[in-house]
């Protein structure tokens, strides 16, 4: 699971997104959390690799919609002057900004569907997994908008 939070001053402002990922996407964005490379490239890598030899870097990416119950993201790119973006899984976008340390963003819209407020997010934590930290679909009505 992927756990994304909104800046706040205070934790009481924030919501928290919480993306559940495959395992090799989780590991791809951990290795990149943790600056860490595998001893040959990943999927992630060369994706990496092929944008910087076209010149182009990562701008942010963008968690826009959820669809039954998927998230849909966007991967904002730039190459000289020409700004263009390509529909990406949320995971593979996350794990290219974090590598290019570009934004990440949710709209208002995923935030409202499936946020849920910091202190449920601890809540959670608290309960170790119990309660619905393990339910892969986010539920409508609990969402915090920002």
């Amino acid at each position: 699971v992927v756990f994304l939070q909104t800046k706040g001053t205070l934790p009481t402002n924030t919501a928290v997104l919480m993306i559940w990922v495959s395992p090799s996407e989780a590991m791809a964005i951990a290795s990149r959390l943790a600056r860490q490379r595998a001893p040959r490239p990943l999927s992630h890598d060369l994706f990496e690799t092929m944008i910087s030899v076209l010149d182009t870097t990562v701008v942010k990416t963008h968690i826009e919609d959820l669809r039954e119950g998927a998230f849909l993201g966007r991967l904002y790119l730039k190459q000289g002057e020409r700004d263009f973006n390509l529909d990406a899984r949320p995971s593979d976008a996350i794990a290219l900004a974090l590598g290019a340390d570009a934004p990440i963003y949710a709209s208002k819209k995923v935030l409202a569907e499936a946020g849920i407020s910091f202190a449920r997010f601890m809540e959670l934590l608290h309960d170790g997994n119990s309660g619905g930290l393990d339910e892969p679909t986010p539920t409508r009505g609990q969402g915090s908008s920002i």
